[in-house]
């Protein structure tokens, strides 16, 4: 698990208190436009990225958030860890 730095912790919560999203157009080369999502903080452009990495984003960030959420994991890496992983998942 990503540890932040002490002296990081105002820092942090700037960006998260500024955080935000919104649709944006991604010109090519050839000076055509591409649907994407700007990502904000600060009132500043951190990344334009693509739809599908977007979601992909979204996906990382919800199972980020319940990392937090799980008490134990279930290792799958032995066979009697593999046998009881049904279980444990329920």
């Amino acid at each position: 698990m990503f540890t932040t730095a002490p002296n990081h912790y105002e820092s942090n919560l700037e960006h998260d208190r500024t955080i935000t999203a919104s649709p944006a157009l991604i010109t090519t080369p050839d000076r055509e436009h591409e649907p994407g999502v700007a990502v904000f903080t600060r009132r500043r452009v951190v990344a334009v990225i693509s739809p599908e990495s977007a979601k992909g984003l979204a996906l990382e960030l919800a199972d980020a958030i319940d990392a937090h959420d799980r008490r134990t994991k279930v290792r799958r890496d032995t066979a009697v860890n593999a046998a009881f992983a049904d279980l444990a998942d329920r």
